[in-house]
């Protein structure tokens, strides 16, 4: 009997003793989850910048002041944090850059708080061409469209084909791509599906109308060749 209650003694202690250690042990630092990026639909304006190549990005930590730095997009769209490596940031925004430093940042550093603010942009631009007031490059920014560029350089005129403007867009590999718009349509019926957002380098042309064309070829294949003289609204003369 008495055996049996010191044995039962023995294991009530242990268990004591096992319940204290598992409550003053310190469990393990476990990196927390990265926030998650904003996600935008496909096919609507962007409301964030994303960052170009060539921007100059500043990355700052609260408690990390060694992991700051300065730095710029390379060609191949990534940036340099010193201490964590290669990120890639071309065509994110910067809370989804933030997301990826942060997620990596963790594994290593306790609460790595992170901010990302791109301090200097290169000029994005697109050009504007043929029938419109003022051909030239316009400036880049959110929202822009093949419509409003067009109205920025002046707008159309009145040999512009409105129903035929086209939209050349580059590709990475030195191909491009040209997509014909219909933008009276956007202008008669306010259906903004024909006009599309611009990129940097897109070119716009507005061709000119079949009218126009019809003069132009009057003016390059007769006017200009053969020695057609002007009409005139002088009158017989009389007596001779």
């Amino acid at each position: 009997m008495r055996e049996q209650i010191t044995l039962l003694c023995a294991v009530c202690a242990l268990a004591m003793l096992a319940g204290c250690a598992s409550r003053s042990t310190v469990p393990p630092y476990q990196p927390s989850a990265a926030p998650p990026p904003r996600v935008v639909s496909p096919g609507t304006p962007m409301p964030y910048y994303q960052v170009q190549d060539g921007d100059e990005v500043e990355v700052r930590f609260a408690f990390h002041e060694t992991l700051n730095t300065t730095t710029v997009v390379r060609p191949d769209g990534r940036v340099t944090v010193p201490g964590l490596g290669d990120f890639y940031a071309l065509g994110l925004t910067t809370d989804q850059l933030e997301a990826d430093i942060y997620g990596r940042a963790s594994i290593t550093h306790r609460d790595p708080t992170v901010s990302v603010t791109v301090t200097h942009s290169l000029e994005r631009r697109a050009y504007v061409g043929g029938e419109v007031g003022r051909p030239g490059y316009v400036a880049l920014r959110s929202g822009l469209t093949t419509l409003r560029a067009i109205t920025e350089r002046g707008g159309f005129i009145l040999s512009s084909e409105k129903r035929k403007v086209v939209v050349i867009k580059w590709a990475e590999d030195g191909t491009y791509a040209a997509t014909q718009l219909d933008l009276r349509e956007v202008l008669e019926t306010g259906d903004s599906t024909q006009d599309l957002a611009l990129e940097p380098n897109d070119m716009v042309y507005v061709p000119p109308t079949g009218i126009a064309n019809a003069t132009s070829w009057v003016q390059q294949y007769i006017t200009d060749l053969l020695p057609v003289r002007a009409p005139t609204l002088r009158g017989p003369d009389v007596g001779r």
